[in-house]
């Protein structure tokens, strides 16, 4: 069964209090930053479980961190959103100061080669 089959299939015992709901908003708050189905699945695979309560509080938080990145020129800002989904629930002013810790060009040509260096800021 595919995700979305999935989704459908979890989406027939929904209630208001049912957190289950959470992954189509996640789908459409990743759809909206050019992210695939596999990736979806991916973000699931690694985050999900204790990571989309708090991706789902936080939309309006992630999104902005979804575009800093994007902005400051990581183009592979999806790979760090699967590998590194909690980071995108911090201020947007925290990854701003780590990140102006480093030399911009370096950042992006290292994490462009290995997002886990993302660990190491």
């Amino acid at each position: 069964m595919g995700l979305i089959d999935s989704w459908r299939e979890r989406s027939k015992d929904w209630s208001p209090d049912n957190r289950v709901k959470n992954l189509w908003h996640l789908y459409f708050l990743v759809q909206h930053h050019g992210f695939s189905i596999e990736e979806i699945e991916q973000v699931e695979i690694n985050n999900m479980d204790a990571l989309m309560p708090a991706l789902e509080d936080s939309r309006e938080v992630v999104a902005d961190n979804f575009n800093y990145l994007r902005e400051f020129g990581i183009a592979n800002y999806k790979e760090v959103f699967i590998e590194f989904a909690e980071m995108f629930l911090w201020d947007k002013s925290m990854i701003e100061r780590i990140f102006a810790r480093h030399d911009k060009d370096w950042l992006i040509k290292i994490l462009a080669q290995d997002v886990s260096i993302v660990d190491k800021l």
